[in-house]
Parts: C-alpha cells; sequence; structure tokens
C-alpha cells in the first residue's frame, strides 16, 4: 500500500481484504467515479458497474477471477457474475462498459499496437513512466516466473531474459 501512495495513488484498497465499493464510498462520499479499470472480472466489473458516475466508464481488460477456480462450473459462475447488460441501461444511466483485448488488437491491427508500444517506450526512456519490476527471471526460470504471476503475489512487471 505505501507503494501505491508514494505514486500518488490516494485510496489505494486491497479488494481481497475489504471491499472495494465500500471503501471507495468513504474515501470519495457517493459522488462516483469516471472511470475503472478492471483487470478481475466477475462480480468485479458488476459492482464497479454501480460505482460509476454519469457518463462514467469502466475498462474490463483481464479475467484474473478465473484464476480462482480449476472447474468448469466455476468458471461459468464468474462469467454469469459479469452481469447481463442492456443498451437502453446505457443510454438512461449515461454510464458504460467497454472490453479491451490486447491480443484481439495487435492481431487484427498490429500497426495500433506498434505506436502504442512505441509510445510507452518514449514515455520510459523520458522518465516520465516508470514501471515497478517485480521480479527477474532466467528464460530456464520461465515455469517459475509463470506461477508467480499467477499468484497474484507480484507487484509489478515480471521480466524474462533470454
Amino acid at each position: 500500500m505505501e507503494y501505491l501512495k508514494e505514486n500518488g495513488v490516494q485510496y489505494p484498497i486491497n479488494y481481497l481484504e475489504s471491499d472495494f465499493g465500500t471503501a471507495i464510498e468513504n474515501g470519495i462520499g457517493k459522488n462516483g467515479l469516471d472511470v475503472i479499470f478492471d483487470p478481475v472480472g466477475g462480480k468485479s466489473v458488476k459492482k464497479g458497474y454501480r460505482l460509476l458516475t454519469s457518463g462514467g466508464r469502466l475498462v474490463s481488460f483481464g479475467v484474473s477471477s478465473m484464476n480462482q477456480t480449476k472447474s468448469i462450473f466455476g468458471k461459468f459462475k464468474i462469467l454469469f457474475q459479469f452481469g447481463i447488460y442492456h443498451p437502453l441501461q446505457f443510454l438512461s444511466s449515461s454510464r458504460g462498459i467497454i472490453g479491451v483485448n490486447m491480443l484481439k488488437i495487435a492481431d487484427e491491427n498490429p500497426k495500433k499496437i506498434a505506436r502504442a508500444m512505441a509510445a510507452v517506450i518514449k514515455l520510459t526512456e523520458q522518465g516520465i513512466l516508470l514501471p515497478h519490476v517485480g521480479g527477474e527471471y532466467a528464460i530456464a526460470q520461465l515455469a517459475e516466473a509463470h506461477r508467480f504471476l499467477e499468484s497474484r503475489k507480484s507487484m509489478g512487471k515480471i521480466v524474462v531474459k533470454w
């Protein structure tokens, strides 16, 4: 949590230890959020959507909650926890959800990904973007690096050196 505060996060929340909806309301009141980036999926998307203000958007870019179960029934349960939405719901509340799959974008428009990566590299070289390296592994340790990433104990980027 200290790392997050040092990097400008006003209200860091560990959603595994406390209800993030309650923590957000306690931190900023009931004004609602303009944008939420959700890598967890499942019920956190549904809960996040309720926390948006008018004009707010939720960006879903992962389903890490799928790692919590091995059974096909458990995975379907998580998929259903996303909720069911209708376009009228988005219009009436002036809130929306967008899904982002970087692999799909890269497959269909590699130039778009190349431009984005070039911008990230430039920001890093300028010292504006300062990625945190949470671990370094040799290529022979690739399986170990992946296990560490899946354990959800990592923080920042995991580097694999060839």
